[in-house]
């Protein structure tokens, strides 16, 4: 038999999660790259 693993609901920000200072504006910089990537590969497939 298994054991219970342990986890904790995130946050929606992963730097907040982990305690970075600055964690809001690392989010925000850090979604527009992937935002882009996500655009342009729905344009490629079109």
């Amino acid at each position: 038999m298994r054991g219970k693993v342990e986890y904790t609901l995130s946050s929606g920000n992963v730097f907040a999660d982990l305690g970075l200072p600055d964690a809001e504006e690392l989010l925000a910089t850090n979604e527009e790259p992937g935002r882009l990537g996500r655009a342009l590969f729905e344009a490629a497939r079109s």
